[in-house]
């Protein structure tokens, strides 16, 4: 916070400390996740036309907010505080395109956190892997505007090599690992754009 003489606040600004990446993929017992996921699938859940573009559906169907057990909260209102959310952005000057491609992103992490893995055999060399839910990484890709088959190559391979590159095969610890750190980036890229254009408007 910035204050004049007179201890009367003129201006401000918000620091990236810290964003505890972990999260996005994993949720201690009976805590929730980020406050986000569950505030989209509760307004997907009367907003159809939401509901339909971001292929959203209760808590309960997503890895990222089914492992605590814990999905509603006494006293916290989902509904009401995406409503808030939505009115701040507003006022923070978040154009309308630019709010719904939060809401993509932060639907495609959902949805690529659901991504599964299972072993598959490769001539020669030790087990590798292959996506074993395909429908839900169409559903990731279409968020993303990527092409699931790319998208599926490189979750389950490395690239080796500089003039000749080779792919080699992730075990599904690997896959999962690569599934893990690729959500926990993109979610870390929109935290730090948020950020960005909020103490842009505050400036």
């Amino acid at each position: 916070m910035n204050f004049d003489i007179n201890g009367t606040i003129i201006g401000g600004g918000i620091i990236n400390y810290l964003l505890e990446k972990s999260r996005v993929v994993t949720q201690t017992k009976g805590e929730r996740n980020y406050h986000i996921f569950y505030q989209l699938l509760t307004a997907a859940e009367t907003d159809a036309k939401m509901s339909g573009e971001l292929n959203l559906q209760s808590p309960d169907m997503f890895t990222a907010t089914n492992q605590s057990g814990v999905t509603n909260v006494d006293g916290i209102s989902d509904e009401k505080d995406f409503e808030d959310m939505k009115n701040s952005m507003k006022i923070l000057k978040f154009d309308p395109d630019e709010v719904q491609s939060v809401f993509t992103i932060v639907a495609g992490v959902l949805h690529f956190g659901n991504l599964k893995f299972k072993p598959t055999k490769i001539a020669n060399q030790e087990d590798g892997s292959e996506i074993s839910n395909q429908d839900s990484l169409q559903m990731a890709c279409k968020q993303w505007a990527v092409e699931p088959a790319d998208m599926g190559k490189f979750l389950t391979n490395r690239h080796i090599g500089s003039r000749s590159v080779i792919l080699v095969s992730y075990s599904v610890h690997q896959a999962q690992d690569a599934r893990d750190a690729m959500v926990k980036r993109v979610y870390a890229e929109l935290f730090e754009w948020l950020v960005g254009k909020i103490n842009q408007e505050l400036s």
